[in-house]
């Protein structure tokens, strides 16, 4: 980066404390959404449906471009929206400059523990790393051609079949996690076992 760029505080959704972070040139710094409101900030459009919120993070981008914007929600950090491909690669190189906080942690503890969501530092980098291997091209490629296919059709698509033919209502989202969690045991573990949790 050249000497010329500013630097700026980068106080995330995902953070609680700011970490200073080189800014590519031409940023403008604190840029908001034209309709952002004193104290509420951006709070009605969370309130909105699903699809009109999206429609709005959509008409974000096409107004500010490549540029990243704030967002504000009230009693929560500020969220960063960052559209550019190479403020967001420069984010994701330097992770462990740019703590979650403990605002993030204690939020998705119970979920993630130390898992690599929550990790800093050196064991966000020892999971990275290992997860680099994980998903490599050629495990990415074993996956979708071989393993889910066989899973899918084994286990999935005959437990879809049975239901429909008895007429009985499903849990997709059970399916799903059976079949996710299953797709990992055998990819990770080599486990051929279908799990159901």
């Amino acid at each position: 980066m050249s000497d010329n760029k500013e630097s700026f505080q980068m106080t995330g959704g995902a953070t609680s404390k700011p970490a200073k972070i080189e800014a590519h040139e031409g940023l403008r710094i604190g840029i908001r959404p034209p309709d952002t409101l004193p104290i509420v900030g951006n709070a009605i459009q969370f309130l909105k449906p699903r699809h009109v919120l999206f429609d709005w993070f959509v008409k974000c981008q096409q107004l500010f471009g490549h540029e990243t914007f704030e967002i504000s929600v009230p009693t929560l950090p500020p969220g960063v929206v960052i559209n550019s491909p190479e403020n967001l690669e420069f984010v994701l190189k330097n992770e462990s400059t740019i703590t979650k906080g403990e605002f993030f942690r204690s939020r998705s503890w119970d979920l993630f523990g130390y898992g690599i969501i929550n990790a800093t530092g050196d064991l966000w980098r020892a999971q990275r790393k290992a997860g680099l291997k994980f998903f490599s091209g050629a495990n990415l490629d074993a996956l979708v051609e071989h393993v889910l296919p066989e899973v899918y059709n084994d286990m999935t698509k005959k437990q879809l079949s049975q239901a429909a033919k008895d007429g009985t209502v499903v849990d997709l989202q059970q399916i799903f996690h059976d079949l996710t969690t299953t797709v990992v045991g055998h990819m990770a573990y080599d486990v051929r076992d279908y799990v159901t949790i």
